[in-house]
């Protein structure tokens, strides 16, 4: 468990993976990378989402002015 937490949080641009054959290490990937990706295929809406859209709250109903 401990050896696996240092490998997690090894600070020189590398993670560091065991592996059945000793350990791999690859390029540590940039934060937000794929970000740009996303932004041009958003996901469509659930259901899920469009239910929490119809919550409101008495802040909502008495005091929200557009």
């Amino acid at each position: 468990m401990a050896i696996e937490l240092a490998l997690n949080r090894w600070p020189y641009g590398l993670e560091v993976q065991p592996s059945a054959n000793g350990l791999l290490l690859r390029p540590r990937r940039k934060a937000r990378a794929d970000w740009g990706k996303a932004f041009r295929h958003p996901r469509r809406p659930t259901d899920d989402l469009a239910s929490t859209r119809r919550i409101t709250n008495d802040f909502d109903v008495k005091e929200w002015e557009w």
